[in-house]
């Protein structure tokens, strides 16, 4: 019911809609109270601050020393220790890359019919005729004018671009071939390759291993120069290394032009990965491997149409090599390999015929199909790998903490002793197998099981793949059977007392030989190498780079398999790196079946390389065309002869001697790095050689083998007015780089030059080793020394006055301002891990280093020299830090009392927390280092360690060693060089300089000393050393 307002409450209402509204009274806001402050240091946020990242060159893929040639030869005798070169990664990421799609299998009549250079953005084109001027060799040319106009404009206009050729599909494979030519095959006469070696067999179920099988069988060498030949219609062609050349035109075949082919047999393109896994690695150890397989899976699940089809295969080692049957689902099954005489055909073709019947190879496309690996790898480890532990699931951050983990684990064990030894004979065979032999010397026959895995990738299915990877994980060197690297008289040593291998120099380089030579055969069959290693024994590196390095695979050292570091590195390798084969080799051609990366560098004629370092095997003789060009190159010349140009004779064979130099690499891959120094010879003319031009040609088939690429990178120079205009040129940072890299390939091979198409590895005891570091030093001693007294001699300072900035220091007049950077961080070479024989890298870690650093690019290489650090500043007192670190110069007066330091040391980063800063209430600055330093290197590869430091631990100085010792200057001297110590208080400061007490000035000098001492004319390094660039 609805009541209706009273008399008083109407007027009441009334008057409220009469009245304007009261303005509402808000309350007085308190004030917030300021936060108590807790007393510990915290971050200052400020919008956008992200850590700087390496130093970043333009992306060209191609850097020079200078971006001028010299201007005459050898600069009259003057700054010929300043190198002329350059640094090139043939397939890095490159964003101004212009893609021409030939639409076909044949190439673009783009091709020089004299030198076979490239069109390109100098080459002189005539629209209305078709004609184009090779900018090297300044000869004519014909492309179709359509085409010049539309598909090679991007070419005219840009100087780097890439070719896309459609590959022939995959030719049917014949599982009754009488006998696969991969078991006695003739190798690629390469340098002195001539080793025996035996042939590689298939495994047979419940056969016996033999450890003197190795010395059966062998090899068949052409011992003979090979020469290439190219088939053209039936009739096959040879081209002579003298005298004229025949054309190109085949007379018996006719091909159309650039007619379109794409074969729906890629969709059958397969990848084989094979583990090989050493069965004295933890439990632990395998969880990670299979962590590491499954984070690969997900990527391929993710984006199959990126990657082929992929099989993998399972084979573990100890004494014997067994291989398991992932085919088999529910159960464990492995066969024993065993080797068989490689001239008994019968039984070749039974191998064969038996392997194909058994599954041992899986083809996997999620992680379902994972699940016989799993099983496999839990009854080789006795632990189900699947599992995480439930303590120590997260592996330990550095190498510190986990020496400390063992030493309780060794404890813990000693005083259980008798419980466990009664619980180990309850446990299964295999379990107590793997148990016996951790308390005995570990056996590793690590060449029957690369052996193994190699004829599993070949005759291991019916329908073999176009490329394989073989995937070695290990702890130790090998000691049994073909590689051993231990003498003899050292396998007879049981028990625990002798578990550590002691290496001998003969049998490792005998080990090399034969790696080599397997990995070779390996390469043959389109198999590359990977090796991932962990532990703190002795691991003998340089047999397993020699297994790797033909095939460009990777050696790399962990502190534990079961790490996020081996997750990374593991992913990265078969994400980013393969073997380029196309799918249409014949099998039965070796000279042309093995891998197809082929670079080459193109120059003029009075500029000839003369050193080059990298990986990668240098093609001495027969550099001509390759067949994917071919059919390009005759249209260019059915083009030619319409417009009545001379063809016969051509290419020129003295136009490719003295233009073009040829190199092969192993793989694909990103990283891949090569230097090369230059020098101008006699046929250099001032008057009419004004510019000098470049073309660097890579070609390579793509991951699923459907198309065949083509960059090329193409400059042109300008030849210096004067030494100075080319000295006020050069880049400071390729300089160092590419010095450096002559410097480290000298530690490893000495100052004598090769005739080697290859570097193969090399190895050496510590006496020989630290010889050739000592002899390194004075190389860079005296390349110093020559370049500072040429500079004084010349004046060039005095020339260089208007350009120099305001504040020049001593040191600016007795060497190149420009090359300031360059000085310093061969200072930081010579005495690092990359040179200097000191005690904080093993010899190990120092191979594998050296390895990385050769193979690596520019940015890479310049982390590699020296260290960067990053620190908080003097915070004593401080309540807030800047969220932006401070840049400090990499040496001792950089470790203030007060303050916590991120160093990036490429392969470590380390975070040192001063005396003043080692409490709990400075963990939260700790923190945020270790991510400002570590969104620096979360993508690179090798994934790098993270060290925790404090000031006085004894794990502290593999870190301070590397710093330069600028305490030793005079207190002039640091305060000029380094002008943040005037900031410091006088008693911290103090401090600084009375840290280090025990310090040998003459073993390790500080930067000025050294620098002074070394361009001292008294100074002997000048003839005891030898120019890095002689």
């Amino acid at each position: 019911m609805w009541w209706p307002f009273s008399s008083a409450e109407e007027e009441q209402q009334q008057q409220k809609k009469k009245s304007p509204p009261k303005k509402k009274i808000e309350p007085k806001k308190k004030a917030k109270p300021e936060p108590v402050s807790d007393g510990k240091p915290k971050i200052k946020k400020a919008d956008g601050v992200v850590p700087r990242p390496l130093k970043k060159k333009a992306n060209d893929g191609v850097v020079f020393t200078s971006n001028k040639c010299p201007p005459k030869p050898d600069l009259d005798n003057n700054f010929r220790d300043i190198p002329y070169g350059f640094i090139w990664t043939p397939q890095a990421e490159n964003e101004k890359v212009q893609v021409i799609d030939c639409v076909s299998q044949a190439m673009l009549p783009v091709i020089c019919l004299t030198c076979l250079a490239y069109i390109n953005p100098h080459s002189q084109v005539d629209f209305e005729t078709g004609v184009w001027t090779c900018a090297l060799c300044e000869q004519k040319n014909v492309a179709p004018i359509p085409d010049l106009k539309n598909l090679i404009r991007p070419a005219l206009e840009n100087n780097m671009v890439e070719y896309h050729q459609d590959l022939p599909s995959k030719p049917t494979a014949k599982v009754d071939d009488v006998v696969s030519d991969n078991h006695s095959v003739s190798s690629r006469s390469v340098g002195s390759r001539s080793e025996s070696h035996r042939s590689y067999v298939s495994g047979e179920s419940h056969g016996s291993y033999d450890e003197d099988a190795a010395s059966r069988g062998s090899y068949h060498h052409d011992d003979e120069g090979s020469h290439k030949s190219y088939e053209s219609g039936g009739s096959r062609k040879s081209y002579e290394s003298g005298g004229s050349r025949r054309s190109y035109v085949s007379e018996n075949r006719s091909y159309s032009s650039r007619s379109s082919h794409v074969d729906d047999d890629y969709n059958d393109d397969t990848r084989t990965l094979v583990l090989v896994v050493d069965t004295n690695l933890t439990g632990n150890d395998g969880r990670g491997i299979l962590n590491a397989v499954e984070e690969f899976v997900k990527v391929i699940e993710r984006d199959f149409e990126d990657y082929p089809r992929t099989r993998i295969g399972l084979v573990v080692f100890d004494q014997v090599v067994c291989m398991y049957q992932l085919g088999l689902l529910g159960i464990a099954s492995a066969d024993v390999y065993t080797p068989i005489d490689p001239d008994d055909d019968e039984a070749l073709v039974a191998r064969k015929k038996s392997m194909e019947e058994r599954a041992y190879l899986h083809e996997v496309q999620s992680l379902e199909d994972l699940d016989s690996l799993i099983q496999c790898l839990s009854a080789t480890f006795g632990v189900p790998v699947d599992e995480k532990e439930q303590q120590g699931e997260e592996p330990p951050e550095s190498r510190m903490e986990m020496l400390k983990r063992k030493k309780e684990d060794r404890l813990r064990k000693e005083k259980k002793g008798k419980e466990e030894k009664a619980s180990s004979s309850k446990a299964s065979p295999w379990i107590k197998r793997r148990e016996n032999s951790k308390t005995k010397h570990p056996k590793r026959c690590v060449g029957e099981a690369i052996q193994c895995a190699i004829d599993l990738t070949v005759v291991g299915h019916p329908e073999p793949s176009r490329t394989s990877q073989i995937l070695l994980f290990t702890n130790g060197c090998p000691n049994v059977g073909g590689g051993s690297v231990v003498a003899d008289e050292n396998k007879e040593n049981e028990g625990p007392a002798h578990a550590h291998d002691l290496v001998d120099i003969e049998k490792l380089q005998k080990a090399i030989d034969y790696f080599d030579t397997t990995a070779s055969f390996a390469l043959d069959t389109g198999v590359g190498i990977d090796v991932f290693c962990s532990g703190v024994t002795e691991l003998a590196i340089p047999a397993y780079q020699a297994l790797v390095e033909p095939s460009g695979g990777y050696v790399m050292s962990h502190t534990s398999l079961a790490s996020k570091q081996l997750k990374q590195n593991f992913n990265w390798v078969l994400q980013n790196t393969y073997t380029s084969r196309s799918p249409a080799v014949d099998s039965d051609d070796t000279t042309t079946n093995d891998s197809q990366m082929f670079l080459d560098i193109r120059t003029d004629s009075f500029m000839t390389p003369s050193t080059l370092n990298g990986p990668g095997e240098l093609i001495a003789e027969d550099a001509d065309m390759l067949e994917t060009e071919r059919k390009g190159y005759e249209e260019g010349v059915e083009l030619a002869v319409e417009e009545g140009f001379e063809t016969k004779d051509l290419p020129l064979a003295d136009a490719l001697d003295v233009s073009m130099t040829r190199i092969k690499l192993g793989r694909v891959d990103p990283l891949s790095t090569i230097s090369v120094l230059l020098e101008l010879n006699e046929t250099f003319e001032e008057e009419n050689d004004t510019h000098c031009f470049f073309q660097f040609i890579s070609r390579h088939v793509d991951r699923k083998g459907q198309r065949f690429i083509t960059r090329v990178y193409t400059y042109r120079f300008p030849v210096a007015k004067d030494t100075t205009d080319f000295i006020e040129n050069a880049n400071s940072d390729v300089v160092a780089v590419v010095l450096a890299k002559t410097a480290v390939y000298r530690t490893l091979h000495g100052r004598e030059e090769t005739e080697e198409v290859r570097d193969k590895v090399t190895a050496g005891d510590t006496e020989t080793l630290e010889k050739l570091a000592n002899e390194t030093q004075l190389d860079i001693d005296a390349t110093v020394q020559r370049i500072s007294g040429s500079f004084r001699l010349l004046g060039l300072e005095k020339k260089g006055k208007g350009k120099k900035p305001k504040s020049s220091s001593s040191l600016d007049s007795a060497f190149p301002p420009n090359l300031n950077g360059a000085l310093r961080l061969l200072y930081h070479l010579r005495r690092g891990p990359l040179i200097s024989p000191g005690p904080m890298r093993s010899m190990d870690d120092r191979a594998a280093l050296r390895g990385f650093f050769l193979r690596f690019p520019l940015e890479d290489c310049l982390s590699m020299m020296a260290p960067q650090l990053f620190s908080t500043g003097y915070i004593e007192g401080e309540e807030y830090i800047a969220e932006e670190l401070l840049d400090l110069p990499a040496e001792t007066l950089s470790l203030w009392d007060y303050s916590i330091v991120a160093a990036d040391h490429y392969d470590f980063l380390y975070i040192w927390s001063g005396k003043g800063c080692t409490g709990e209430d400075y963990e939260e600055i700790r923190k945020h280092c270790r991510r400002y330093v570590w969104r620096r290197a979360k993508t690179r590869f090798p994934m790098p360690e993270v060290e925790m430091l404090n000031e006085g631990d004894s794990m502290s100085r593999r870190f301070t060693a590397e710093l330069a010792p600028s305490h030793a200057d005079s207190e002039e001297r640091q305060i000029a060089s380094f002008p943040q110590l005037a900031t410091l208080p006088r008693k911290a400061l103090q401090s600084l300089r009375s840290r280090i007490k025990f310090y040998d000035k003459n073993a390790d000098a500080s930067f000025h000393t050294w620098f002074w001492n070394v361009s001292s004319a008294t100074n002997v390094s000048k003839e005891e050393g030898m120019s890095l660039c002689d």
